[in-house]
């Protein structure tokens, strides 16, 4: 996390990679930050104040250098990096290791119609990352082995509506690859439509080098130092040393 300074008396906690970002956090950029428009229409501002949970108006006004110098730096991470899709074999919740099915084989109707009905509701697939992952683990996640064979316990939404609560709190990260994957077999299965807008992209060269200068310390953040760890990343180590000492 990121700590910085608000209009001269607020810390603010912020996220600067998606390993630091919660489900409900990403969920909440995914449904709020206009990602049906254009790349050149959505607005930074607003994805910064999603992120850190400020008022957009209050960002906007704010005449704090360091904010105003760092908002696109602190933003880059949902722009220039991916999430990972690899799913797991199993899926930790509450203390407990789930083993996650590879296919939808076992799935009910009730748990199909449960998501299809909430399918309806959003524009974006991925604002369902929580649901869906709290909706097909539960039966696994309550089931109990009896003479040595595993036998799932009976869909209950009520149950779903507990696990999901504690499934927003965990990185995106951790119930991206699993949430996704379930709703693109159902998108594929033909059980629910499509309705996946994309998070942006750059060329592969204007990724890399945004990659780069989020390594650099948000403190130090500058024209100067971004192009000196550009020619060579020991050279931004030396720079990083001397800085240190002249401060």
């Amino acid at each position: 996390m990121l700590k910085l300074i608000a209009n001269k008396t607020k810390t603010l906690n912020v996220p600067t990679s998606w390993g630091e970002t919660s489900t409900f956090l990403f969920q909440r950029i995914i449904k709020e930050w206009d990602m049906d428009k254009p790349i050149a229409e959505r607005d930074r501002v607003k994805l910064f104040s999603i992120i850190s949970g400020q008022d957009y108006t209050e960002v906007m006004e704010s005449e704090n250098y360091e904010l105003q110098s760092l908002l696109d730096a602190v933003c880059a991470y949902v722009y220039y990096t991916d999430l990972p899709t690899d799913v797991k074999d199993k899926f930790m919740l509450k203390d407990k290791a789930v083993k996650i099915p590879k296919d939808l084989s076992g799935m009910t109707t009730g748990q199909a119609i449960q998501i299809r009905q909430r399918m309806d509701t959003v524009k974006d697939i991925r604002e369902l990352i929580s649901f869906a992952c709290s909706v097909f683990i539960q039966p696994y996640f309550d089931g109990k082995t009896v003479n040595d064979r595993f036998k799932k316990a009976t869909f209950d939404m009520e149950r779903v509506r507990e696990l999901e609560d504690e499934v927003l709190k965990m990185p995106i990260t951790y119930t991206y690859p699993i949430g996704f994957f379930f709703l693109n077999r159902l998108n594929r299965s033909g059980m629910m439509p499509t309705r996946n807008y994309p998070l942006p992209r750059l060329t592969l060269w204007k990724r890399w080098l945004r990659s780069l200068l989020m390594r650099i310390d948000y403190s130090l953040f500058s024209i100067l130092g971004s192009l000196m760890y550009l020619l060579r990343s020991s050279v931004l180590t030396r720079t990083r040393y001397i800085i240190s000492l002249l401060t």
